[in-house]
C-alpha cells in the first residue's frame, strides 16, 4: 500500500507540473546588456537597408512583462508581450493601422539569445538577431 501511496502522489505532482511551461523563477532571457541588430526588409522596394545596432538593458520584470525595446517603424510601440515557453508573442501597435490589425510576428528567445521578426505589412519586415552581452549594464 505505501508503495501505491508513493507512486499515486509522485503521479499526481508530475501531472500537475508537467504543463506549466517555465517555472515562475525562470527567465526565458538573461537579464543584463544586450545588443540586437534590426535588419528591414522592403519587398519590392530596389533597397539596400543598412542594418541597425542597438544596445539596452533588460531587467526582470521588462523580460517579464515581454517589455524589449525592439526597432521598429516610428509609427509603431511594443507596449509588451506574453512568454509561451520560450516564444514571446508581441503586441505591436501603429498610429498608421486600424485598430485590431493583425501585425505577424516571433521572437524566439533562450538565455542568451534571441531571433525573430515582425512583420508590419506585406512589404515590410523587420528582421532581429541579439545576444546578451554581460549581467551588468554600464
Amino acid at each position: 500500500m505505501r508503495a501505491f501511496s508513493r507512486f499515486f502522489l509522485t503521479g499526481t505532482l508530475l501531472a500537475l507540473t508537467a504543463n506549466v511551461p517555465m517555472a515562475a523563477d525562470t527567465l526565458p532571457l538573461a537579464a543584463g546588456l544586450w545588443q540586437v541588430t534590426t535588419t528591414p526588409e522592403f519587398k519590392g522596394i530596389p533597397a539596400n537597408p543598412i542594418p541597425r545596432i542597438d544596445r539596452f538593458c533588460l531587467d526582470e520584470a521588462a523580460i517579464k512583462a515581454g517589455r524589449i525595446p525592439l526597432r521598429l517603424a516610428v509609427t509603431c510601440k511594443i507596449p509588451g508581450g506574453k512568454w509561451e515557453a520560450h516564444q514571446l508573442v508581441l503586441t505591436v501597435v501603429c498610429d498608421d493601422a486600424p485598430p485590431d490589425t493583425p501585425i505577424a510576428n516571433q521572437i524566439s528567445a533562450e538565455g542568451q539569445g534571441l531571433a525573430g521578426f515582425i512583420t508590419l505589412n506585406p512589404a515590410i519586415t523587420y528582421r532581429y538577431a541579439g545576444k546578451w552581452l554581460a549581467a551588468e549594464c554600464r
